[in-house]
């Protein structure tokens, strides 16, 4: 491990590897001129067994981020943080995959300055083809397609899962007695996503008013 220069990071490729297919499917896609993800540098197996090199990302994690006091980073930051994610998301929607697991932990923060903003996807290993309708997943693949199956039957989005996340995120850095008509319209647009489902573009428009208020 001590041969691993500063700006590399190993993870291992296990039988499946899907984060290297996650990392490989999503390497060209950029938005605001920036990757969606890290960079693989180079594949390798020892007595460890397969793994790859992927570029080591400072910053932080997104739960990290938004845990972080407003006397540091301004909610109008975060929530500008959060529509770069939504539109991030779009942007792999437009390339033709979707992204499930987006959880705070597999988001990294690079930067938050406004104009400057910059985030990457990490620990990719769900994500659809929608070009090949096929979907792929490092646990319970099965289980996997068939909820995916079932969405598309139902004419839903298949974001449906990753914007509760968001709203989940969001719903935690704002307070009600001092935010009541934020909180009233995320709570409104989760339930409505968790019910009928929603698309990433309402998404965007509800930040867009939201990061308006803080102006």
């Amino acid at each position: 491990m001590d041969n691993i220069s500063n700006n590399e990071r190993r993870e291992p490729s296990g039988e499946k590897n899907m984060r290297f297919l996650g990392y490989h499917f999503l390497k060209d896609i950029k938005f605001s001129g920036q990757p969606v993800v890290p960079k693989i540098i180079s594949e390798g197996e020892d007595v460890d067994g397969t793994f790859f090199m992927v570029e080591k990302l400072d910053g932080m994690d997104l739960d990290d981020f938004l845990r972080l006091p407003e006397s540091e980073v301004s909610l109008k930051d975060k929530f500008s943080v959060m529509l770069h994610i939504t539109q991030q998301y779009e942007a792999v929607d437009e390339a033709g995959f979707v992204l499930f697991d987006r959880h705070a932990f597999n988001i990294r923060v690079l930067n938050w300055k406004a104009g400057e903003i910059s985030t990457r996807q990490v620990d990719v290993d769900q994500i659809y083809d929608k070009k090949t309708d096929a979907s792929y997943s490092m646990d319970d693949q099965d289980r996997f397609e068939s909820m995916n199956d079932s969405l598309n039957k139902l004419g839903r989005n298949l974001w449906q899962s990753t914007i509760v996340n968001l709203i989940s995120q969001e719903l935690k850095i704002v307070d009600i007695g001092r935010h009541r008509e934020i909180v009233e319209l995320l709570r409104k647009e989760k339930e409505i996503t968790m019910n009928k489902g929603t698309s990433l573009d309402i998404h965007e428009m509800a930040l867009r008013g939201v990061v308006s208020k803080f102006d």
